[in-house]
C-alpha cells in the first residue's frame, strides 16, 4: 500500500495557532486534518480543521494542574506579596 503524501503551502501560522489554541482550552485532545490546495504558485491552501466528540477529554490537563497549583498557593496562609521567589522561578523550569 503507497503512502499519501500531502503538502500544503503558504498556511497563515498565527491563525492555525489561534485555532488550535482555542480547541486546547475547549478540551480538545485530538483533530482530523483536511487540505485543499489553491492550484495556484502563489496563493494560500486552505486547511480544515474537524474535531469529532469522542476527541474531547474530561478536562484539559493544563487546567487540571493550573487548578492544583491554585489551590497550593491558596493554602500559604493569604502571606504572598505577589513576588516571585527564587524557588516559585525554578519551580518553572
Amino acid at each position: 500500500m503507497a503512502k499519501k503524501s500531502l503538502k500544503l503551502n503558504k498556511i497563515p501560522i498565527t491563525a492555525l495557532m489561534q485555532i488550535l489554541g482555542e480547541l486546547f482550552e475547549e478540551g480538545v485532545d485530538f483533530i482530523d486534518i483536511e487540505g485543499e490546495g489553491s492550484g495556484k504558485e502563489e496563493g494560500s491552501d486552505r486547511i480544515k480543521v474537524t474535531v469529532r466528540p469522542e476527541y474531547y477529554s474530561e478536562e484539559p490537563e493544563i487546567f487540571t494542574k493550573l487548578e492544583q497549583e491554585d489551590k497550593l498557593d491558596d493554602d500559604d496562609g493569604g502571606e504572598s506579596d505577589g513576588k516571585l521567589t527564587d524557588d516559585d522561578i525554578n519551580n518553572l523550569i
